[in-house]
Formats: structure tokens, C-alpha cells, sequence
């Protein structure tokens, strides 16, 4: 089995590869997009900001503790 604190380094490698690899794949696509190399910068500006917006919360929502709630329906 696989501790708690390996399980959750896992988590956060793979978020960090794929948000880093999601803005790769931006700036390649921005790059074909506009032709200048300042114009396809600024196009990324949004994107970046909203990545690590997204970064951080998925980091948060990972640091959480589980808690086992019970429905009494």
C-alpha cells in the first residue's frame, strides 16, 4: 500500500505536469495563431493567470482533510 504522504506528492506532480504541460501547448498554439512574438504573448496573459488560479486551488482542494460524512435521509 501506498502512505498517505506519497499518495498525496503523486497527486500534486501530476497536477503541476499536466498545468504545466496545458500551458505548453498554449504558447504553441498562440505562437501559430499571431504572427508576432509580442501579440502572442499578450494573448497568453489571461491564460497563465487563470492556470495558476487553478494551480493553487487544486493544490488546496488535494491539502484538504478527507472526512467521511454520513446522509441521514
Amino acid at each position: 500500500m501506498v502512505s498517505v504522504t506519497t499518495l498525496w506528492a503523486i497527486q500534486v506532480l501530476l497536477v503541476l505536469v499536466g498545468h504545466v504541460y496545458s500551458l505548453w501547448i498554449a504558447r504553441d498554439v498562440a505562437g501559430q495563431l499571431h504572427p508576432g512574438d509580442a501579440a502572442a504573448r499578450a494573448s497568453q496573459l489571461p491564460m497563465l493567470l487563470s492556470m495558476i488560479a487553478f494551480s493553487v486551488m487544486s493544490l488546496w482542494l488535494l491539502k484538504q482533510p478527507t472526512v467521511m460524512r454520513m446522509s441521514w435521509m
